[in-house]
């Protein structure tokens, strides 16, 4: 580009004299015009050529920043989906080993008159915190013929939950709901006319990612809490 200009300027510094000898694009004995206009147009024609030539190439470079621009936003964006798709994997990677954990996670014990429904429940409990990002949560497991509460296990001072099974009835068809500073997770299935519920104590930390995952937690609570009470196991 640049050797463009440099021969635009070498030809108009040197107009005059190759209009004075007839070598230039106006020159010649028989133009009607003057020499001194001769060197005008000449180099008036020369700065009009520089100035095409350098619209041309602004209105190129003006193209390839756009297409240079629009290549790193797709760049940006690829980057921010690949990244977005690792963290989700790693998080349903996480999920998946939480799950296994609470399925296989039972203590190891030689004697089975030894083992407590407590030790069995620590797996679920460690879930939940991990889960849910806290530790201020409540399990209860509630019969829904009379609504009494046969299990309760509190993890956290400040749960204060006064919440009445009767009221939980209120949930009817909903497995999940936001009741003032709780949410409130719900096992899908009864059993035994059995259902259980996971209190969480809402904050600014604890944003719930994944509500399936919970139920889940849920249900594992009330298999856990038959098959125990199957045992004659208490917690």
């Amino acid at each position: 580009m640049y050797w463009i200009y440099l021969i635009i300027f070498i030809l108009a510094v040197f107009s005059p004299e190759l209009v004075h000898r007839g070598l230039f694009i106006f020159g010649g004995q028989n133009t009607p015009f003057s020499a001194r206009t001769m060197e005008e147009l000449s180099i008036f024609v020369l700065g009009i050529i520089g100035f095409s030539v350098y619209l041309r190439k602004e209105k190129q470079l003006k193209i390839n920043r756009e297409e240079k621009n629009k290549i790193q936003s797709k760049v940006a964006q690829m980057s921010k989906a690949l990244k977005d798709s690792y963290t989700y994997i790693g998080e349903i990677n996480r999920k998946i080993d939480i799950m296994k954990n609470i399925a296989l996670g039972f203590p190891e014990v030689k004697d089975a008159k030894s083992l407590k429904g407590r030790d069995i429940y620590n797996s679920i409990e460690e879930a939940i915190k991990i889960l849910c990002k806290t530790n201020n949560f409540l399990i209860r497991v509630v019969n829904v013929r009379n609504n009494e509460t046969e299990l309760e296990i509190q993890n956290g001072l400040n749960m204060g939950i006064r919440i009445k099974n009767n009221s939980l009835n209120l949930m009817k068809e909903k497995d999940f709901l936001q009741n003032g500073d709780l949410y409130i997770f719900r096992s899908p299935q009864l059993i035994d006319n059995k259902r259980s519920y996971v209190f969480i104590k809402r904050s600014r930390a604890n944003q719930i990612e994944d509500i399936g995952i919970m139920h889940t937690v849920a249900t594992q609570i009330l298999f856990l809490f038959i098959l125990l009470k199957k045992l004659k196991l208490k917690y």
